[in-house]
C-alpha cells in the first residue's frame, strides 16, 4: 500500500530532476529534495526518512550524471522512502559496494583512497552475519588481485592509522562514499553513468533487504534483479 500510494504521487506528475539544492518545489528538485516531498517532511535534501549515507550517494549520483540519465533516477526515489536502517551494518553495506564499485575503474589516486578505506574498514566486517563478511572479503580479494599497487598503499597507510570505529563510521565513511561516485564519474569507461545509477540502485536493494522493517516493499521489486550479483552477498543468505 505505502508503495502504491506514493508511485501514483510520482504518476500525478513525474518530477525533472536537476543538480544540486533548490530552496523550494517551484525551482526544481533534486532525488533527495523529491524523497523529503514524498515522505511528507520539510523540503530538504538531507530528510529524515533516508539513511544518511544512502542519502548521500543518491545526491552524488543526482549531480554525477547527465539530465537524461538522471530522468532513469525517477523510479528509485519511492524505494528510499522509509528506507534508515540503524547500525554499522547498514553502513557497511552500502560503504563497501560503493567501494567495490569504482575501485576496478578509479584512476590511481583513488583507487590508493579506496583500498586505504577498505583495509581500515576491514576489522568492522566481523560485525556483519559470518557468511556475510565472508562474501563481502572475498569480493574485496577480488577487485584487490587487479590493483596490487592500490592494496599494497592502502594496507602501509592502514598499518599505521589508529581511527576508532566512530571517527570511521562518522568521517571516514562518507569520504568513502564521496571518493567512489567521483571515481565513477571521471573515470575513463564509456558507461561511467549507468555504473553509478547500478551502484545506487544496487544499495537501495540491498539496504532494504536486509531492513524487515523498512516501509514496505517496492511493489516491483523485481525490477532490481539486474543487480550485479557480484555485489551482492546481502542477497544469497
Amino acid at each position: 500500500m505505502f508503495g502504491r500510494t506514493i508511485r501514483g504521487q510520482l504518476a500525478a506528475g513525474v518530477p525533472v530532476l536537476g543538480r544540486g539544492k533548490h530552496s523550494s518545489p517551484r525551482r526544481g528538485a533534486c532525488f533527495m529534495e523529491f524523497a523529503s516531498y514524498l515522505a511528507g517532511e520539510r523540503w530538504s535534501d538531507r530528510p529524515r526518512c533516508t539513511h544518511p549515507l544512502l542519502a548521500q550517494l543518491a545526491r552524488l549520483v543526482n549531480d554525477g550524471v547527465d539530465d537524461e540519465h538522471r530522468a532513469q533516477l525517477v523510479p528509485l526515489i519511492p524505494d528510499v522512502v522509509g528506507l534508515n536502517p540503524p547500525g554499522v551494518q547498514a553502513e557497511l553495506r552500502i560503504v563497501v559496494r560503493a567501494a567495490l564499485a569504482a575501485l576496478p575503474v578509479a584512476n590511481q589516486e583513488r583507487q590508493n583512497a579506496l583500498a586505504y578505506g577498505l583495509a581500515m574498514l576491514d576489522p568492522l566486517l566481523d560485525q556483519l552475519p559470518p557468511a556475510e563478511a565472508a562474501a563481502y572479503r572475498g569480493r574485496i580479494n577480488e577487485e584487490y588481485a587487479a590493483v596490487p599497487a592500490a592494496r599494497r598503499w592502502g594496507a602501509e597507510r592502514a598499518r599505521r592509522s589508529q581511527l576508532d570505529e566512530k571517527t570511521l563510521r562518522d568521517k571516514s565513511f562518507p569520504v568513502l562514499i564521496q571518493t567512489s561516485v567521483r571515481g565513477l564519474a571521471e573515470a575513463c569507461v564509456d558507461d561511467c553513468q549507468e555504473r553509478m545509477i547500478a551502484l545506487l540502485r544496487d544499495c537501495i536493494a540491498a539496504t532494504r533487504a536486509a531492513s524487515p522493517s523498512a516501509a514496505g516493499p517496492p511493489d516491483d521489486a523485481h525490477r532490481h534483479s539486474d543487480v550485479p550479483t557480484r555485489l551482492d552477498p546481502v542477497r544469497t543468505q
